[in-house]
């Protein structure tokens, strides 16, 4: 994507043509940025968990992660929370209006085989 960004979005939309939603992994860090937001189809922000501490302590952080939460919400996207780890953390997503969670709170990873012996039915 970050080489060839014409060829991506060709792809992507052709992803999305066949019913696929898109989501942009670890928004905020690395090449996940403002620019994937307007030139792709993006559906889902996946905040990167290096955000969950910061907010917890400084008034500054939780306003970029408040800001980003409502920028996603503002481009008709879900937002998912990455990393959340402790009941306080998953308290303050819901807070912030954060769609999803992802995090060792909610399950540990298992491997793809393994998967239909813990899923449980609700």
């Amino acid at each position: 994507m970050v080489e060839h960004p014409g060829m991506a979005l060709q792809i992507l939309n052709r992803l999305v043509g066949l019913g696929c939603t898109l989501a942009l992994d670890d928004y905020g860090t690395g090449h996940s940025g403002l620019d994937h937001l307007q030139r792709y189809p993006i559906d889902t922000l996946k905040i990167d968990r290096a955000f969950i501490e910061p907010m917890m302590k400084s008034a500054q952080s939780l306003e970029i992660v408040r800001s980003s939460i409502d920028l996603a919400h503002s481009l008709s996207m879900n937002v998912v929370a990455e990393g959340v780890e402790t009941g306080v953390a998953h308290e303050k997503w819901l807070e912030l209006g954060c769609d999803f969670g992802q995090g060792w709170l909610f399950g540990r990873p298992v491997a793809l085989q393994d998967m239909a012996t813990q899923c449980v039915k609700i």
